[in-house]
């Protein structure tokens, strides 16, 4: 007997749903997106090959293997799955979206954002389905990240242009005020002693804001990355001699200017303007700082490197200030004058040098500012 059935329709309807399937899985690999449903009881059901991907498992792994285990998710992440699904079985809970981080198999982290709902809840029948639904979110968390930090970047430098503003109006006013005072008195003074006090004033108030015009005029090259390096060989103990001379009218009454230097003079390749701006700052930070004792300008040299230096006995950092002071506008005493933009610009300048800059201190005791910068030298006069 030969029995024979007509299953074009059944054929038809197999090849719709496979064809749907493959579609489905090809979609879900393209864009990352998994799908798996499963009895929570019994754990037991089925998930596309971008589900496995997307939870760092072997594709094809039976689900109980994965469902109440999932071994690939960041401690924190498993046990908030556990405790989830220790819910729903209760009945406490229906649904669940969180950001998970998954462990791959060279130890880092990925993201995916997991959302698990209850599509049929029928315990007493052995029946709780549910539905999962994830994909692989690693690139949106980097773009977060980047977006994250450049808001903070932004707001730092909205901060930054604010202090700005509030120092350089009170910095630049204060020595104008002073040229714009004495030079009027002095056009009226007939003591010759008096006109050489008022002279003396207003070009120390000259000084000074030049010295804070050129702070700016480095600080907006730092900014605009237009710091320059001219290298060029010179005798760093002629120079360092010459910036000693210049601050050496400047001493406070009962503090002494020193300087150590090695047996035999040195030829450096170095930026000769760069290396005097360095110690200026230095020296001017320690002057300002040392009512009694003494200031010592020194340098170690040896193949490779030379170490440049300010040791004063003033009145010492406090320690948590020590990494700050590098940081604009930033000064231990906010009553001395500057904007504290010195030495954060020395550290620029030392960083473009592929140097670093080192400070000890201790309050009461003194502090220690040394410059470690890279570079060709020659010992002369040996």
């Amino acid at each position: 007997m030969l029995i024979s059935l007509d299953r074009t329709e059944a054929t038809e309807a197999y090849n719709q749903i496979q064809e749907f399937k493959d579609f489905f899985t090809l979609v879900g690999d393209y864009a990352q997106v998994g799908y798996a449903h499963f009895n929570a009881l019994t754990r037991n059901g089925y998930g596309l090959d971008s589900w496995y991907k997307n939870v760092g498992e072997e594709i094809g792994t039976p689900l109980p293997q994965i469902i109440g285990v999932h071994s690939h998710f960041h401690p924190e992440d498993r046990a908030m799955m556990l405790a989830f699904l220790s819910d729903v079985i209760a009945g406490k809970r229906t649904h669940l979206r969180n950001d998970m981080r998954i462990r791959r198999a060279d130890g880092h982290y990925t993201w995916t954002r997991v959302n698990v709902l209850v599509r049929d809840y029928r315990p007493q029948e052995g029946m709780i389905e549910m539905i999962c639904i994830n994909y692989d979110i690693t690139d949106l968390k980097q773009i977060e990240e980047m977006l994250v930090n450049e808001r903070d970047r932004a707001e730092a430098s909205d901060r930054l242009k604010s202090a700005f503003l509030a120092n350089m109006s009170h910095e630049i006013r204060t020595p104008l005020n002073a040229i714009v005072g004495f030079s009027s008195l002095l056009a009226s003074a007939e003591n010759v002693v008096e006109k050489e006090l008022y002279n003396s004033l207003i070009s120390h108030n000259n000084e000074l804001l030049l010295n804070l015009i050129n702070d700016i005029i480095d600080l907006s090259k730092i900014e605009a990355g237009y710091l320059e390096l001219h290298q060029n060989w010179f005798n760093l103990t002629e120079l360092l001699d010459k910036c000693v001379a210049e601050y050496a009218r400047l001493l406070p009454s009962g503090v002494e200017l020193l300087t150590s230097y090695p047996e035999h003079d040195a030829l450096v390749e170095l930026d000769k303007l760069r290396i005097k701006q360095i110690l200026n700052n230095f020296l001017s930070n320690a002057l300002k700082n040392t009512t009694r004792g003494h200031v010592e300008v020194f340098y170690e040299i040896d193949k490779h490197c030379v170490r440049i230096g300010v040791k004063d006995t003033g009145r010492g950092i406090p320690q948590n200030m020590l990494e700050k002071i590098f940081e604009r506008f930033e000064k231990v005493d906010s009553f001395a004058q500057g904007v504290g933009l010195g030495l954060s610009i020395c550290k620029s300048i030392v960083d473009k040098m592929n140097g670093r800059i080192q400070v000890y201190s201790q309050l009461g005791l003194g502090t220690t500012f040394i410059a470690e910068l890279p570079c060709h030298s020659i010992l002369v006069n040996e």
